[in-house]
């Protein structure tokens, strides 16, 4: 497995459950992790366990604008990933014709 330390991460969900499980094990992996929930008060608590690389941004992965929203606190907080310019480049290629920017939001799970 690739190690993801010092990678930028977006987990959804994060306040709880699952999705604080995962964002829990990407940050002692040494990711920097974007919390992501409707539940600013858990997800808040959630972020701040890890030291203060951690942020939360409230979001409803249903909505274009909230994705909209935690792609701008990426770039905001971290500056721009490195490996996002090579996705953006592929998705925008001929040769991921097949992959829409809703199919690649919907999906999930992904690193910067």
């Amino acid at each position: 497995m690739t190690s993801i330390q010092g990678k930028t991460t977006i987990a959804t969900g994060a306040a709880n459950g699952i999705g604080r499980a995962e964002a829990d094990l990407l940050a002692q992996s040494g990711a920097y992790v974007v919390f992501t929930d409707l539940d600013e008060v858990n997800g808040t608590s959630a972020a701040e366990a890890f030291g203060g690389h951690e942020i939360l941004v409230r979001h409803d992965v249903s909505s274009a604008s909230d994705w909209e929203r935690v792609i701008d606190a990426v770039f905001n907080r971290l500056g721009c990933p490195g490996d996002i310019a090579s996705l953006a480049r592929y998705l925008i290629s001929d040769e991921s014709s097949f992959v829409t920017a809703a199919d690649f939001l919907a999906d999930g799970g992904y690193t910067l």
